[in-house]
């Protein structure tokens, strides 16, 4: 279906214009698409980590990928962080994982994305300072972006 009403388009500070151009209106329903680029992804894994859950939603093209919870130590180099994959999430050719970081010494630690071991295209720390074992910000996330799983990313670390 095509409406040619003429448009009328009124800028605050500007002039009015009116629009010569046909305007053609589609009856298609609204989908929810998400970019699947690593700002998109990395969004919607702190999301899943720290909204309600009735605010959650996966976009359409974005789906669970499974994620092999099991705590390591060769995630960070240079100090003592417990890392475990929480979740994942798989959208073309990207897969972000959303990591749990535990420091597990006795100082604060200052996170540095350049200590990650493994073939990230892009890493976010939550909060990228942690204190001590055993205070209460001793835990926050990591958000990795790679090419495929968290195991095959992390190359045998």
């Amino acid at each position: 279906v095509s409406d040619t009403t003429r448009i009328e388009v009124s800028v605050p500070g500007g002039q009015t214009e009116a629009s010569s151009q046909p305007v053609t209106t589609a009856k298609s329903p609204v989908v929810d698409q998400v970019n699947v680029d690593p700002v998109a992804l990395t969004r919607l894994a702190a999301q899943h980590l720290y909204a309600p859950a009735r605010l959650l939603q996966l976009p359409d093209g974005v789906y669970p990928s499974p994620v092999r919870q099991q705590a390591t130590t060769q995630l960070y180099q240079g100090a003592a962080l417990e890392a475990t994959p929480v979740m994942a999430w798989r959208a073309s050719e990207l897969t972000v994982t959303a990591v749990k970081l535990v420091n597990v010494t006795g100082h604060d630690l200052i996170l540095d994305p350049r200590n990650l071991r493994g073939h990230w295209q892009t890493a976010t720390f939550q909060h990228n300072v942690l204190l001590p074992q055993g205070s209460p910000r001793d835990t926050t996330a990591v958000y990795l972006i790679s090419s495929g799983s968290f195991q095959e990313a992390m190359g045998g670390y």
